[in-house]
């Protein structure tokens, strides 16, 4: 944590993150779709195979819960925070009955990590493939990709930011909220491009305005803590850079 300059702006500071935080992950739930036989027996059938798993998560939202809550809390249905060190488990409940369909062990561990850097993709664009399965011939898997390349002049792109912690594990920015954190974005080339906004998108969210032909490596980006937290010593003191090629 910060040490505070001023008394009086420390409840602001500590609602807006000051302090270490706990690591959070998506969540997903998934499930088989099945099909039981007409004359009640036990055979199911798996659509489209055994193999296959459906992603039910926006579906079990509002069904699905952190069993102890002092451990991990769950946001919107999606994203587990942690809250202290422990054991505790993800569960998702039947509305008939609230037994337990799913869950799933969760450890919030007291191991500290940190953020060793920022891996960022400018995405100028989607390219979409599709192709079958040769198994099953009627399944088609439509494969979206981002393209870096800006083809045109003025034309913008945004960037997809991750964080790398120091226990190798990878997580995007959007995880940890746009207001708890501050994003710098520098183009080491502004006759390439130049870093600005759009109408109606926050100046946290970066995004990319094409100026001219160039390619590489430039685009510096810093992760600092929120701005009431910056004070004294620690203001230039940024917890993980990062570049992106463009």
């Amino acid at each position: 944590a910060v040490e505070s300059e001023d008394p009086a702006e420390e409840p602001e500071r500590r609602a807006r993150g000051c302090r270490p935080q706990f690591q959070r992950t998506g969540l997903r739930v998934l499930a088989h779709f099945v099909a039981h036989p007409l004359d009640g027996g036990r055979h199911l059938s798996y659509l489209p195979g055994p193999e296959w798993l459906l992603d039910v998560t926006h579906l079990v939202a509002a069904r699905t819960r952190v069993q102890d809550p002092r451990v991990a809390s769950l946001e919107e249905g999606a994203v587990v925070v942690g809250r202290e060190p422990g054991v505790t488990s993800v569960e998702v409940r039947s509305p008939l009955s609230d037994s337990i369909l799913g869950e799933q062990t969760l450890v919030v561990s007291e191991e500290k990590v940190t953020v060793t850097e920022l891996r960022a993709q400018v995405v100028a664009g989607l390219s979409l493939s599709l192709r079958t399965q040769l198994d099953h011939p009627a399944v088609v898997t439509a494969t979206a990709r981002g393209t870096p390349t800006l083809r045109v002049l003025k034309q913008e792109a945004t960037l997809s930011v991750w964080l790398s912690f120091s226990d190798h594990t990878l997580a995007p920015l959007e995880l940890y909220g746009w207001h708890d954190v501050a994003l710098t974005v520098t183009s080491l080339d502004r006759a390439v491009a130049t870093v600005g906004g759009s109408p109606g998108v926050p100046a946290s969210h970066p995004w990319v305005v094409a100026e001219g032909p160039g390619r590489g490596a430039l685009l510096q980006l810093s992760l600092h803590p929120p701005d009431p937290c910056r004070r004294g010593r620690h203001r230039a003191a940024a917890l993980a850079t990062g570049t992106a090629w463009l």
